[in-house]
């Protein structure tokens, strides 16, 4: 099968859909019956080594560039283009929600998957994203309950939900060496508390400068500041006050091993989303990756998960939040976590490949 994944950003580009299209398109390229390619902006990498073909053609996602993707399509001949919404490349820009038509008057079956939900200022974007025929994708099971509810019917009855996972990499670091690294980090703090991700109001970053203690805690924020600077020279002024200049740090946005290495050290990662997030979420399958136990929010449960790694607790409910810090568990990872999460990849792999196979059909791609 020929499968062409769309999106606006890839590596070393700062994009978590990015990231997961990258480590989708390698799943999918293991799989030696497929030829995959993903087109993408300019600044991607296209490094010799990958399983799969980077198509780096689009300097802006503006309409001047739909004939450079049009001449793709004729020329690759995809059976499945696959799209990728939101990215940061996309900067919003119009072309990037009308290529799913472009793609299916090519000929090929235009799949979408959306990784966050849809507002009612966001209407117009998301209707222009569905108007071709095909499948849709979500990665969370509360996806239609979190969309403006007069877009729902776009979604379609069968919308298909396929959780991610985390495409941060297992740490290399050794027992010793990460002992040796925490230390080093936390320096006389009790505990080390990190948060990763985008710098956005809605992670909650500022309520951890009242969830952790300056006292006993040093705070690590890794993450990219540049989608909202108002919200990140909030953060930083926060970081630079009296109580908490010595006691945390602003690591910025931070390779993939580089995060892995600092999701090891910590004792706790806090991941405090102002609306709820929950187990789908591939933040919390990155820290689990390196035994690391996580403390999050949600809406639909509450408490420690059967592991006893993951407490969820109430959206903005700072004490709540400090409760769960304090009975999460460590666990030592070893080499078979990244055979399980080679095992998820695998996972979701074979999640898309029935989705594409079941929309060859043309029937069933018109009833999809």
């Amino acid at each position: 099968m020929r499968i062409l994944l769309v999106s606006g950003s890839m590596p070393p580009m700062r994009c978590g859909v990015g990231d997961y299209t990258a480590a989708l398109a390698s799943a999918l390229a293991h799989d030696g019956d497929n030829h995959v390619a993903v087109l993408t902006s300019r600044s991607a990498d296209r490094h010799p080594g990958l399983s799969y073909e980077v198509l780096p053609c689009i300097e802006r996602w503006d309409l001047r560039e739909a004939t450079t993707i049009w001449r793709v399509f004729r020329q690759w001949k995809p059976d499945v283009v696959h799209f990728q919404y939101p990215t940061q490349g996309y900067d919003d820009r119009l072309l990037a929600s009308l290529i799913p038509l472009l793609a299916w008057m090519a000929g090929a079956t235009s799949i979408r998957t959306w990784h966050e939900a849809f507002s009612g200022r966001q209407s117009v974007t998301f209707l222009l994203q569905s108007i071709a025929p095909g499948p849709r994708i979500v990665v969370r099971p509360n996806f239609r309950a979190l969309m403006w509810r007069w877009l729902r019917p776009m979604l379609g009855p069968r919308a298909t939900m396929i959780a991610g996972a985390s495409s941060i990499p297992l740490s290399s670091l050794n027992r010793s060496e990460r002992h040796e690294r925490r230390n080093s980090c936390a320096g006389s703090a009790d505990r080390l508390v990190v948060f990763f991700g985008f710098l956005l109001p809605a992670k909650g970053v500022e309520q951890l400068f009242e969830i952790a203690e300056p006292a006993r805690d040093t705070l690590v924020i890794a993450g990219e500041a540049d989608a909202d600077p108002d919200y990140a020279a909030k953060i930083k002024a926060l970081a630079a006050s009296d109580i908490w200049s010595d006691r945390s740090r602003l690591a910025g946005f931070l390779p993939a091993s580089d995060t892995a290495d600092l999701l090891a050290i910590a004792d706790v990662v806090v991941l405090p989303f102002v609306t709820g997030g929950g187990s789908w979420n591939s933040s919390i399958s990155a820290a689990l990756l390196q035994g690391t136990p996580v403390v999050t929010t949600s809406r639909e449960r509450h408490g420690l998960d059967d592991t006893g790694q993951v407490y969820f607790a109430e959206p903005n409910n700072i004490a709540d939040i400090k409760y769960g810090m304090t009975i999460v568990k460590r666990r030592e990872p070893d080499d078979a976590r990244d055979t399980l999460l080679n095992g998820e990849w695998a996972r979701i792999r074979d999640d898309h490949l029935n989705v594409y196979r079941g929309a060859s059909n043309p029937r069933a791609r018109d009833m999809a």
